[in-house]
């Protein structure tokens, strides 16, 4: 290894706004709140059928609708901005 000079990285700080601090504190309530609500219906699957199975089908297919229904928001928004503008 060779004593080559390591380059200084410069951080600067930025303090957020309240509008970003505010939006920050929705995202987070809405991931604790559906991790949550996820596990009392994975509770509720489980206790309905007895079946596992069940439970990692229901898991599997709401993690594979995440995909879709970001392509489509985004989509949205970018149709929505171009409208405003």
């Amino acid at each position: 290894m060779s004593n080559l000079p390591v380059p200084s990285v410069q951080t600067k700080t930025v303090a957020l706004t309240r509008v970003t601090k505010v939006l920050l504190a929705i995202i987070c309530l809405n991931g604790l709140a559906n991790s949550l609500s996820n596990v009392f219906v994975n509770v509720f699957l489980f206790r309905l059928s007895n079946n596992i199975y069940e439970v990692a089908l229901f898991n599997f297919i709401s993690y594979l609708v995440w995909l879709p229904a970001f392509v489509f928001a985004g989509w949205l928004c970018k149709k929505q901005i171009d409208v405003l503008a």
